[in-house]
């Protein structure tokens, strides 16, 4: 699965009627790298800091994802869960969207 963790809609409320287009990449890279343990979590920062536009993942580092993410603030848990949902689907995420 491709991943682009430089545009990612972040929501500010929890009604999610304001929000963002962010880069998360090195937030989220960071976050593995300082408050993750073992070598899993080291890679995938590795990884997630390097990448450029969008990035190809394997199931097993998605999945990965989707679990360290549980452990973010809440907003980003959304993000990412809907980021990852959206690019499970065939369909672009603004096809979504109508």
């Amino acid at each position: 699965m491709k991943i682009d963790f430089d545009s990612v809609m972040v929501f500010s409320d929890v009604a999610r009627t304001q929000g963002e287009i962010k880069s998360i990449r090195k937030y989220f890279a960071d976050f593995l790298y300082t408050k993750q343990n073992g070598i899993l979590a080291y890679a995938l920062s590795r990884k997630i800091f390097n990448a450029t536009d969008e990035t190809e993942f394997t199931p097993e580092e998605v999945e990965l994802i989707r679990a360290y993410s549980q452990d973010l603030p809440p907003c980003y848990i959304d993000a990412i869960s809907e980021m990852l949902d959206c690019n499970q689907d065939e369909g672009a995420p603004e096809e979504k969207i109508q």
